[in-house]
């Protein structure tokens, strides 16, 4: 969404709102692991932690990349 804007909109959706919502996604991420490795003690919780910890701020640092990378317009 953010990415097609290219206006004040667009760094609004970097600075805020994407780092917000993974953010959200990290703490509901993290309460989902430990529920799932309570139901499935095999799995092994030091991974999903990882990837449920690790994904979100680089899914955020890549969108904020890509949006910073377009030029802004000041409408």
């Amino acid at each position: 969404m953010g990415w097609k804007d290219k206006s004040w909109g667009a760094l609004y959706m970097a600075v805020v709102v994407c780092p917000a919502a993974n953010l959200g996604l990290m703490f509901l991420g993290s309460i989902a692991a430990v529920i799932f490795k309570r139901f499935n003690p095999d799995a092994e919780l030091g991974s999903m932690l990882g990837s449920v910890l690790g994904l979100p701020p680089l899914g955020a640092l890549a969108t904020a990349v890509v949006i910073f990378m377009m030029p802004l317009q000041g409408c």
